[in-house]
């Protein structure tokens, strides 16, 4: 007898969305869509890429595969990228540890929000190749936060401009 191989299928997608938060975003996309900042633009297309990708990993390949987990090295490194053009990288910018503050955050923001951005960028399968597969599942693990703080840079940045 002759079985064919288990295939993954995708029973339904569902995404939660807060409408007061959404009538905001909204009205203030109207607001802000004059400004022609070379810097936001730039980190703004590496978080969209960032965000199509993670949300188009079920198009790219099977929930099981290798290349899943994989992908979000690609999708982390497009978030450190877009937070980067704005705080800065200490490998391209030497005012790097002080550039958050010109955005109004702290010390402790800069050590408990960017560095970990950065610390997952340079010590789990993003930015430097691992060997370790616990690599790929803290980033999966952090995603959400990633998310969360790259949008409060975005915004800060954008709120100063």
């Amino acid at each position: 007898t002759i079985y064919n191989v288990p295939e993954i299928i995708q029973l339904f997608k569902m995404s939660s969305y807060n409408i007061s938060e959404l009538k905001k975003s909204v009205l203030n996309a109207g607001k802000f869509y004059e400004y022609k900042d070379e810097k936001l633009i730039r980190s703004l297309q590496y978080y969209e890429h960032a965000l199509l990708l993670f949300d188009k990993r079920n198009q790219i390949t099977d929930l099981l595969s290798r290349h899943y987990t994989q992908l979000l090295s690609s999708v982390f490194l497009n978030l450190w990228k877009a937070a980067s053009v704005i705080v800065g990288d200490p490998s391209v910018d030497k005012d790097y540890q002080k550039r958050y503050k010109n955005f109004g955050f702290d010390y402790n923001y800069f050590e408990s929000k960017i560095e970990f951005l950065r610390g997952l960028r340079n010590d789990f399968d993003v930015a430097h190749y691992s060997l370790n597969e616990i690599s790929n599942k803290e980033v999966e693990k952090n995603f959400r936060e990633a998310v969360r703080i790259v949008s409060e840079i975005l915004k800060k940045y954008r709120d100063i401009l």
